[in-house]
């Protein structure tokens, strides 16, 4: 801020002082004080006079507390000559953007003769601003009487200046540092997504070079089917329909593998015990890995529940034995150890949708080559693999991985080049009871002549509707056909003689499977229901309730058939109504 010139404020000479006969506040006393620092009779007369520090006294006996002394350091500071002040409240120094509430704080410290120290904003004679740090204190006389007002006025506005100063450097550099972190997620942002688009040119191009191949297998083999009937050898067209059929259950497996890899297969979890599930598989594992390689289990604890697809666990865990053997060339040991453990916070940390809590750990060592970094941050991408053209489809692991974080659960990879791989899979704990296992028939069986059972099937691709219903009327049902599920839901509504609902869940119309088996159930209860889906999405996300269960396209029609019989149990006699 600029100073003022000298005698118009806050800097200059000193002003002369009043004439004695000025200084008369209606108190003798307090005249005769005052009268002591103008003519320099008192003893601290010459430190009043010649500080720079600004002082005043004010005289609280008089009406409006009028001031009557003021320095000569309070003239520089203000620009007022000591006869424009004497006689007038302190109020005359405020300005229009004085703050309020600290026009009140003065007030009320005035009226109840209290000390204060604040800062506030007032205004030189020629209307230069300053922050004024003000100082007020009662003075009083032996026996207590308050005899006038102390005040000391000082100037900082620099500190004001410096802090307004410090807090615009502040606002830049967080202005500075907001634009370089846009900056740096833009680029994270950009990073992502050329590592997304990657993994999805190596997902689509993995996709088509698998599917290309089962594609050409399966046609080929048609044109070879076709071929052998026209020329009367239907006999040698045999081999080449099962070759359609063994293409068809690799297809299936692939889309099961992706579909596990986005965590949207269609699982049908119950609790399991994960020492016996594991116990039961060791003679599979050591079969697996063969002679070079020595198996061990460790099921020290693995005791609570777990409730998952059990089939998944067993080809997930089948798979971790695979890889470590893979990785052991030459031999070396495997561990598949159990043990019940509690996860913190910090050790879910990246692990979408997992929960701290108690988990069923299942761990899987080998002493093997080892993984680098660079292949363990790629090992759950999609057809990632570091085997042989040929030899694998980089689809285990993230079939795996897709298996376990759509179960609740946590995975984790520890590795160390030329030591080995741990495979840690640690599943929630589930309170509830083992459920028996129910044994799938192994071939359906044709209905005696004379059954009545009936049932509905819903599905609106034609010819895959038109397959189903014929294996199942080979089998002795009587079959009812609906494209969508409105027209299940009318034929459900004129009709009591249907036994089962087999529904796709994908289904147009706006009514999904689904939401037709709830509507079903809601006047039949008991109604059995087998969904077929190629793909469920979130639509079969809850458990299914009894008497309802979930087949995954493609299917084997003798597996349809088995799934149908075991709802719905051969019979002969009148239908069910």
């Amino acid at each position: 801020m600029t100073r003022a010139s000298a005698g118009t404020g806050r800097t200059g000479t000193p002003l002369p002082l009043p004439e004695a006969e000025r200084l008369s506040t209606g108190d003798p006393g307090l005249t005769a004080r005052l009268a002591g620092l103008a003519d320099g009779t008192d003893p601290f007369a010459a430190a009043v006079r010649t500080t720079r520090m600004a002082m005043i006294v004010t005289n609280p006996r008089e009406a409006d507390n009028p001031i009557v002394f003021a320095n000569d350091a309070f003239c520089r500071l203000t620009g007022y000559a000591r006869e424009e002040v004497l006689g007038r409240n302190c109020r005359f120094l405020q300005g229009p953007d004085t703050d309020p509430a600290s026009v009140d704080r003065i007030r009320e410290a005035v009226a109840t003769a209290e000390p204060i120290e604040i800062d506030i904003r007032n205004y030189c004679r020629n209307g230069d601003r300053f922050w004024n740090r003000l100082l007020i204190a009662p003075i009083r006389d032996i026996d207590g009487t308050l005899d006038y007002f102390f005040a000391s006025h000082a100037d900082v506005t620099g500190e004001y200046e410096d802090s307004a100063r410090r807090e615009q450097e502040l606002a830049e550099l967080r202005e500075r540092l907001l634009q370089e972190s846009e900056e740096r997620r833009k680029v994270e942002d950009a990073f992502r997504q050329s590592r997304k688009m990657e993994a999805v040119g190596q997902l689509t191009g993995g996709i088509a070079h698998d599917f290309n191949n089962m594609l050409q297998a399966i046609s080929g083999s048609l044109e070879l089917i076709h071929r052998r009937i026209d020329q009367h050898r239907p006999e040698e067209a045999r081999r080449f329909v099962d070759s359609a059929r063994r293409t068809v259950e690799r297809a299936s497996a692939l889309t099961g593998r992706l579909l596990a890899f986005a965590r949207r297969q269609s699982l049908q979890p119950r609790p399991v015990m994960i020492d016996s599930l594991v116990e039961g598989m060791a003679d599979l594992f050591r079969q697996t890995v063969g002679v070079g390689v020595t198996v061990e289990l460790d099921l020290k604890d693995g005791s609570w529940l777990v409730r998952c697809d059990p089939s998944q666990l067993e080809n997930a865990l089948l798979n971790l034995v695979i890889n470590a053997r893979d990785a052991m060339p030459a031999g070396g040991r495997l561990v598949i150890a159990t043990r019940n453990v509690r996860l913190a916070d910090q050790e879910i940390v990246g692990q979408d949708g997992a929960q701290a809590g108690e988990y069923v750990e299942i761990s899987v060592t080998d002493t093997g080559v080892g993984m680098d970094d660079v292949t363990r941050e790629l090992a759950f991408d999609p057809f990632f693999t570091t085997k042989p053209l040929g030899q694998g489809t980089g689809l285990g692991l993230s079939q795996l991985h897709g298996f376990v974080r759509q179960s609740g659960g946590v995975i984790v990879i520890e590795s160390v080049v030329g030591e080995g791989t741990t495979m840690r899979i640690s599943l929630p704990r589930h309170e509830a009871a083992v459920e028996g296992d129910r044994a799938p028939a192994d071939a359906p069986e044709p209905l005696d002549a004379g059954g009545h059972d009936v049932v509905l099937l819903v599905e609106d691709e034609d010819i895959v509707r038109a397959v189903a219903a014929e294996q199942l009327r080979d089998l002795g049902y009587r079959v009812l056909e609906a494209k969508d599920g409105v027209a299940a839901l009318q034929l459900l509504q004129a009709t009591h003689l249907v036994d089962l609902l087999v529904t796709d869940v994908g289904l147009p119309g706006g009514l999904n499977g689904r939401q037709v088996a709830d509507q079903a159930r809601e006047s039949r209860p008991a109604l059995p229901v087998l969904f077929i889906t190629g793909y469920a999405g979130s639509v079969l996300k809850e458990q299914l309730a009894p008497g309802m269960e979930v087949i995954g396209k493609p299917f084997a029609l003798d597996a349809l058939a088995a799934r149908v019989q075991r709802l719905v149990p051969r019979r002969t006699g009148s239908p069910s109504g």
